[in-house]
This record gives C-alpha cells, structure tokens and sequence, in this order.
C-alpha cells in the first residue's frame, strides 16, 4: 500500500506487486488479491482492473491452455502508474481466443489501446469477424511502446469498408483511417 497527501486529502493507492505469474481462466472465479501466488482472474478484463491502478514490477497474465474462447471487449484507456519498458504488463494468451462482436461504431476492437504504452500481447488469437465492426486490435491517442507477437487476428476477410480491420491506427474511435494525431509508434 501507499499513502500519499494531496492538499489535506488523503488517498489509498494499491499497487499490484507480483512475484510470480497470474492466470486467467474463465473457469474459475477471480481470488485476487487473497490468494497470493495462486491469484487467478477470470477474465481479461478483471486482469486488467488488477494493474490499472498501479504496478511495482513486471506483471504477466498466463491465460490457462484451453480455458477459451473470451468473449469480451478489453479497453485499455490510460496510462497505467510504475509501467515502463522494463516492467511491463503482458498477456500470455497460450493460443486461446479472445472475441468480441462489436456494433457500438466508436467501440469497434476486441482490444482497444488509448493513451496507454507497455503492454504485451503475445500468442494470442484475436476473432473479429461477428459483429458490424470488427478491428483486432485499436492504437489510438499516444498508444506507443505496446507489443503484439505471435497473435492471429481474424478479422471479416470478405468484408471491402474500413469497418474492419486487424490493427488498426487511427485518430478516431470509430475509424481505421480516422484523421487526427494518434501519436502512436
């Protein structure tokens, strides 16, 4: 825990500190922070709200073999405190499928990276393909030093519009080829 004193306000910050490797397993429920070593989340996104308020160290996220499909939509909208080049956070998704069928125009990814850096994303399969929108991964708003190795995204292959896409870099949220500064690299 950390205290910090802002202009006779006081608040509580909980880092995640973690030794070893977590895992995601849908099969089992998120024990998270009680277990220790043994923490288990979920879901991607019960993960992610673990790091988002802070890490001390590198953090990755093994997903469980065979413990897939994840549907769901993960945003990661910010920076996250005590990231950096050399404590990243990554997800290991050990060739399980994340999905997600996307019909909100300005929410069009399975996973959205907005203003955030340092994450790795690695052996991971990404399916687009089921909604009226469908990007694999969205880089938007300063999203740079992020990672995507060794993942299979499936995106509508027959699909001619900028509706779909597997990475996309854009300066908009409802757009593959939206104009703007999207600082992103």
């Amino acid at each position: 825990f950390e205290l910090r004193s802002f202009y006779n306000q006081v608040f509580l910050w909980y880092k995640l500190y973690l030794e070893d490797k977590k895992t995601i397993n849908k099969n089992n429920p998120t024990t998270w922070p009680g277990a220790g070593a043994a923490s288990n989340f979920n879901s991607f996104n019960a993960a992610y709200a673990a790091v988002a308020c802070g890490i001390g160290n590198a953090v990755v996220f093994n997903v469980v073999p065979g413990t897939g499909p994840y549907n769901e939509q993960l945003i990661i909208n910010g920076p996250v405190g005590g990231a950096s080049a050399t404590k990243t956070i990554t997800f290991n998704g050990n060739g399980n499928t994340i999905s997600f069928s996307a019909t909100n125009t300005n929410e069009r990814a399975v996973i959205k990276l907005k203003n955030t850096k340092y994450f790795i994303f690695d052996s991971l399969t990404v399916d687009a393909t089921a909604g009226t929108y469908g990007f694999g991964f969205h880089l938007i708003n300063n999203a740079d030093s992020n990672v995507i190795r060794k993942c299979t995204i499936n995106s509508a292959s027959n699909s001619t519009t900028t509706n779909f896409a597997g990475i996309a870099i854009s300066g908009s949220d409802g757009s593959a080829t939206g104009t703007g500064t999207t600082l992103c690299d």
